[in-house]
């Protein structure tokens, strides 16, 4: 899960440097490998007794300490600004439902609701930012809808709907920050973007830990501490750098289906190395999801212009 501040213009060849695509796909595989280990990271600092409020402060408050440094280069346009910061907030209150998902529920339903981003990017997209769909992200709408008719179990819903509607704040969030990156913050200096998204994300996830409660900011064993350095640095910092270097090398669209690995990862995890029982349903839910996000990257939607002016 990147914080989305990736997107790069069509037709893109290189990166910093004039980085070969070649090295480009391997930082976008690692990158989307270590954001699909968040299930397991989670799992582990869970157990460690990490609250998953805490766990999410880890994963977006410390990296924001390090972007930092880059504040300054976005706050020279307090418009552009405020609209990072703020949507990396709703960001942050939209990702708690993820790690709360992550703790409550299996761990295949947590990553296959937050990987239903495609759809509400198209309909977000449609309604708020004016943007037609073309057939392959309605195409890959469609699938996403199919596939939560099948993974969303209604008795769940019903006796947990408070904790469902949560979880599917993340990709409500994650799709309106895309949207919002790709056609109002678009051009604008990646790191000084990453460093408002990370501190907007930072405050809606951590905010109530640091208030509330911060001494359960501090791991209470070597368990503990060994899995707040894992949410910082797998999780976290590496494979962001790796897909802010990486994805400019590669373009966008390679980039969107390259990430798709993600979910792969998440959800063996999952099974594999967490545990969790199979499910044929969820693995075909999975396979419809992984077949959407595919077709996201390939769309072509129509582009409104609303890039802020420098």
């Amino acid at each position: 899960m990147n914080d989305g501040s990736n997107d790069t213009a069509p037709g893109a060849r290189s990166g910093p440097g004039g980085m070969p695509p070649g090295i480009g796909i391997i930082l976008v595989l690692l990158a989307a490998t270590g954001f699909g280990l968040l299930p397991l990271l989670t799992h582990i600092a869970y157990a460690a007794g990490i609250s998953p409020d805490v766990a999410a402060f880890y994963r977006f408050g410390i990296p924001a300490v390090f972007c930092a440094p880059f504040l300054p280069r976005l706050m020279r346009n307090p418009k552009q600004a405020t609209i990072a910061i703020g949507s990396g907030l709703f960001m942050g209150v939209g990702v708690l439902g993820y790690f709360h998902a992550l703790n409550d529920m299996p761990v295949s339903v947590a990553v296959l609701i937050f990987f239903t981003f495609p759809l509400f990017a198209v309909i977000i997209g449609l309604i708020g930012f004016r943007l037609k769909p073309d057939a392959r992200s309605l195409t890959g709408a469609a699938l996403v809808l199919i596939a939560c008719a099948l993974f969303v179990d209604p008795a769940n819903l019903a006796a947990h709907p408070l904790a469902v509607l949560h979880a599917f704040m993340a990709p409500v969030a994650y799709a309106t920050l895309i949207l919002v990156i790709s056609h109002v913050l678009a051009g604008i200096d990646r790191l000084a973007l990453m460093a408002g998204l990370f501190l907007g994300t930072a405050l809606g996830s951590g905010v109530g830990v640091v208030f509330g409660n911060p001494a359960a900011l501090l791991p209470t064993d070597m368990h503990g501490l060994m899995a707040a350095v894992g949410l910082v640095t797998i999780g976290g910092v590496l494979p962001q750098l790796a897909l802010t270097y990486g994805a400019p090398a590669v373009g966008p669209a390679r980039t969107s289906i390259l990430a798709a690995f993600e979910l792969v990862v998440a959800l063996g995890s999952g099974w594999l190395l967490i545990g969790e029982p199979f499910r044929p349903v969820e693995a075909l839910s999975g396979g419809l999801i992984l077949g959407a996000v595919v077709l996201a990257g390939l769309a072509r939607p129509a582009r409104r212009n609303t890039v802020l002016a420098p």
